[in-house]
This record gives structure tokens, C-alpha cells and sequence, in this order.
């Protein structure tokens, strides 16, 4: 016998027979598959910064070997620097002081001074940026030209300085030391 359509009422579904997980067996598995996951993730890092630093490894390696390669190169170049500065003294600075061997009292107008600073770049001083005849210097004295307050110690590879000495001035220039030899400048 067939029911008429519009006489059957809207069925509501059977009840399940079946009751399902417990709710704390879903939670384990849960945790269970984001663990997983975790760990995934951790080895696939892992793995990744293994890799780099085996290529890390070798291009250090390469580094270490092409530095044994250059260091008889580096040892050659300092030598032959170190024989430049004993031979010439361009490079190493030396304290910028006169002599004034004469009878009389010098003036120092003016100084310029370059030398190489301890950090390896060019340095430079000029007292006209401090005033002029800032040093005198008295017959038979030997005096270091330096400015403390403006930073100048006397350190000096060129230099260029004004005497004035009995109503004359004098220009001297050179490279440290002096071609003469000695520790100063001299005034005679």
C-alpha cells in the first residue's frame, strides 16, 4: 500500500544506534594530529638548518684555504711597508717640534700638519683656525708644537709652517722627520 505524498508527515530522523566517540577521545586525537604536525614542522627546520650549515661549513673551508693562500702574499706586503717606514717615515708620525739654535726668540706664524691617525684615516690641523703666533720659541730651546685644547697632540707626516724671526718670516715644508734627520726643525 502506498501512502499519498501529501499524507506523510515530515519524518524526523532515526535516532543513531550508534553513539559515537567520547568526548575525551576526540580531544586526545586532536592533540595528537597538532603534535604531529609540530613535529613536522620542527624536522622540516631542522633538516633546512642542517643544510645551511653544512654549505656554511664548506664555504668556510674555501675562506680558510684561500687565506693560506694569501697570507705568504699579506707577509711579503707588510714587509715591504715596515722597510718603506724605516727607510722614508712617511707612515709612522713623529711630534712636530723647531730648534732654534739662534740668538734671538722665533715666532711660529702659522702650522699645517697631516699626519695618519691611529685609526688609520688622514688627519689634519691648522692653527689659522686657532689664531696666530701661538708658539714662541726662546733662543737655544727646542719646543713640540701642539694645541691640547683644539685636539693636536704635534702629530705630524707633512708639514708647513711660518717663522718670523727678526722682522723676516720664513716658510719650511717637508715630510717627518726632517730631510736633514734630527727630532726637530731647525732655525739657525
Amino acid at each position: 500500500m502506498s501512502v499519498p505524498f501529501d499524507d506523510v508527515e515530515a519524518a524526523e530522523p532515526a535516532p543513531s544506534t550508534h553513539p559515537g566517540l567520547p568526548r575525551s577521545t576526540m580531544a586526545v586525537a586532536g592533540v595528537a594530529i597538532a603534535m604531529a604536525g609540530l613535529m613536522t614542522f620542527t624536522l622540516v627546520q631542522w633538516s633546512d638548518a642542517r643544510t645551511r650549515s653544512a654549505e656554511l661549513s664548506a664555504e668556510i673551508a674555501a675562506i680558510d684555504a684561500r687565506l693560506a693562500e694569501l697570507r705568504p702574499e699579506l707577509v711579503a706586503a707588510e714587509g715591504q711597508l715596515s722597510g718603506l717606514e724605516e727607510r722614508t717615515g712617511l707612515l709612522a708620525p713623529g711630534r712636530l717640534a723647531v730648534c732654534n739654535h739662534s740668538g734671538s726668540t722665533v715666532t711660529v706664524k702659522m702650522v699645517a700638519a697631516t699626519w695618519l691617525g691611529a685609526d688609520g684615516e688622514l688627519q689634519t690641523f691648522n692653527s689659522t683656525d686657532h689664531g696666530l703666533d701661538l708658539w714662541r720659541i726662546p733662543a737655544g730651546e727646542r719646543l713640540v708644537l701642539e694645541r691640547p685644547q683644539a685636539g693636536w697632540d704635534g702629530s705630524v707626516t707633512y708639514y708647513s709652517l711660518w717663522l718670523r724671526a727678526q722682522g723676516q718670516e720664513f716658510p719650511f715644508a717637508g715630510t717627518w722627520p726632517p730631510a736633514e734627520g734630527g727630532d726637530c726643525v731647525e732655525w739657525r
